[in-house]
């Protein structure tokens, strides 16, 4: 059943490519740039590990070329890269890959915009792989530990996916994406793994202020050797409503149903929820964005859970940012609790952030970051984490083709239930980009 999904979205994509390359080259400009990037990583724990961390340097090496087109009504990029890291004492982690990517948007019409992409990316020796939660619950701000494997393997991805835009009427705009993410090993110990994604969205203006959206998209993940997949069904509808030039109202109703079945054992777990939400963006002042919502989510748990079968439940989901803009730096809070699907049949989080960047002049900035991440479930068997993470980051511009950096990262997670363990670990990268080193124009 997934292969046949990512056959019909390959189809459409080669046609689409066709579609774009075969429309001329009157009046294009074409562009050629070279990269090159190389840094050293001081890394104390390398594998994300909770017990025995092994710390490593490692030096990477990345140069890329990228060939473009420009023209009236789109763009065309083809990129080649290759990337080396090699690590100092854990010489078995050494990887080559080597990548080959393609992207294109074009106007078709006065109304009809299309875009495309393909990303085909290959690594001939790997030795270790994350742990395969759904994708979905790493970005949750969950760390994933990397397994050793018992032996070596070679790694094939492949992403590719476009999207369509067409204004039906000038207060109208029906539009549609499609994306597959597939990572395929030639051994039967690593975890090969599938998403696909699909989404549709309808847009109407009223009275030129007002705003009605309806979305509805579909999610499918395959994964592992315990054959797991996962569909997630969204339905969205939202209301926003310019109430004044400084703020829009926001109203939503949103609909999920996740379900997660393990082929290997036939059991199927999952959920359904409902969210209702109000909220909207305030500009305080013309440097200073408030946006925020709050709501409530009805959940009620679906599947073969035993003595859970058709649990419910009430909890409530908000979200809140604020930016603020002044002279030499900005500064972005951000607060929010969320019910995640993807992973069993669910889990909460609570996520607060900051970030804030100071330009100390045309050439030199400085940017930190600090989060917390909790994510808790009440499904017996689930891992309930609690991250803290930290970066600093130094960027100077040596000249206009040539950037130094110097980053900080560190994180501290603490993890309870079945096979939970504590993770903690700090990277210093010190790193030089030189590019754009030749250019040809017609």
């Amino acid at each position: 059943m997934g292969k046949q999904r990512v056959e019909a979205l390959y189809t459409v994509l080669i046609a689409a490519v066709v579609l774009l390359l075969g429309s001329g080259t009157a009046g294009a400009r074409f562009r050629f740039q070279a990269d090159i990037a190389s840094s050293m990583e001081f890394n104390d724990n390398i594998f994300s590990a909770a017990e025995e961390p092994a710390s490593d340097t490692i030096w990477s090496f990345s140069p890329s070329i990228v060939f473009s087109e420009e023209r009236g009504d789109g763009s065309t990029f083809v990129t080649f890269g290759y990337s080396k890291r090699d690590y100092r004492r854990n010489n078995d982690q050494d990887r080559e890959t080597y990548t080959a990517s393609f992207s294109a948007h074009r106007q078709l019409t006065r109304k009809t915009f299309v875009s495309v992409f393909e990303t085909f990316t290959t690594t001939p020796v790997v030795r270790t792989q994350s742990v395969n939660f759904a994708q979905v619950f790493t970005q949750a701000g969950i760390v994933s530990q990397l397994v050793l494997r018992r032996e070596t393997a070679r790694l094939i991805s492949n992403s590719f996916g476009g999207s369509v835009e067409h204004r039906l009427t000038p207060r109208t705009t029906l539009s549609f994406e499609g994306s597959v993410n597939a990572r395929r090993f030639n051994s039967d110990a690593f975890d090969d793994s599938t998403e696909t994604r699909v989404s549709g969205k309808l847009e109407y203006r009223l009275r030129g202020r007002d705003l009605i959206r309806l979305s509805t998209g579909r999610r499918f993940y395959e994964s592992g050797e315990d054959m797991l997949e996962t569909t997630t069904d969204t339905f969205s509808l939202a209301w926003e409503k310019q109430v004044s030039d400084s703020f829009r109202s926001r109203t939503r109703l949103i609909l999920i149903d996740d379900t997660d079945d393990q082929l290997n054992v036939g059991r199927t777990v999952g959920s359904r929820s409902t969210q209702v939400r109000l909220g909207g963006t305030y500009d305080i002042d013309a440097n200073t964005r408030l946006n925020g919502d709050i709501g409530l989510i009805f959940v009620r748990r679906t599947g073969d859970i035993g003595a859970n079968v058709d649990e419910r439940g009430i909890s409530p989901v908000f979200e809140a940012s604020l930016q603020r803009s002044f002279v030499r730096s900005n500064l972005s809070l951000q607060l929010r609790q969320s019910f995640n699907t993807g992973y069993a049949s669910g889990f909460s989080t609570t996520f607060l952030g900051l970030e804030y960047l100071y330009q100390f002049n045309r050439d030199t900035s400085l940017s930190v970051g600090l989060s917390r991440s909790v994510s808790t479930s009440d499904e017996e068997g689930n891992v309930d984490t609690d991250t803290t993470t930290v970066y600093i980051r130094l960027n100077y511009m040596i000249d206009r083709r040539t950037y130094f950096s110097i980053l900080y990262s560190g994180v501290d997670q603490t993890s309870t239930g079945v096979s939970a363990g504590n993770v903690t670990q700090n990277i210093l990268i010190v790193s030089i980009d030189i590019f754009d080193l030749t250019r040809r124009r017609p």
